[in-house]
């Protein structure tokens, strides 16, 4: 209950973040306490890396919507138009690369504190079983959070998709009519 031990191979900002409350606050007073400590900035973490990446869907969403890649049909602007479908294609897939990261980190924490809480609830103290309601409180707000962006993510895909198509429907009715004549 006194010591706590990690073991990490890279430095993690949440580490370095808890490390500088358990500097600050006299309060930590033991593993527990610390332990405490980086899961609320594993989560405060968490919640920044969302935060992000919902800035990160809301350009998207404005780029696709009232960008010029809805005018792909007029010959000047086709090639310029397939590269910018290709890059937000991209962007997307990116997108949701690190968001699905961010949600297994999210669900990793919020078992660790529930497992806590479970196996060693003799060495938490009321103070510290607050917190880590807390943390728990926060996961699932965030998971909710998580949940929209993902549903965002989709929606944008599907609509990059659309207009991928509406794209090869114009080139289609053009070798239609070549074709004819």
């Amino acid at each position: 209950p006194q010591t706590l031990v990690t073991v990490r191979f890279l430095p993690l900002q949440s580490f370095d973040q808890a490390a500088r409350r358990i500097q600050s606050d006299a309060t930590i007073e033991n593993g527990m306490c610390v332990f405490t400590s980086l899961l609320e900035a594993t989560v405060d973490r968490g919640a920044d890396v969302l935060e992000e990446l919902g800035a990160t869907a809301d350009a998207l969403s404005k780029e696709i919507f009232k960008g010029q890649i809805s005018h792909a049909g007029e010959s000047a602007g086709r090639g310029r138009s397939n590269r910018k479908l290709r890059e937000i294609l991209s962007s997307i897939g990116g997108l949701a690369d690190r968001l699905a990261k961010a949600r297994d980190a999210l669900l990793g924490t919020g078992r660790i504190a529930s497992f806590a809480v479970n196996v060693r609830s003799e060495w938490i103290n009321a103070r510290s079983r607050k917190r880590l309601d807390a943390v728990s409180k926060d996961i699932t707000s965030l998971e909710d959070y998580e949940s929209r962006l993902s549903d965002k993510i989709q929606l944008l895909l599907d609509a990059v998709l659309g207009f991928i198509n509406i794209q090869q429907n114009e080139l289609f009715k053009i070798l239609t009519i070549v074709s004819v004549v």
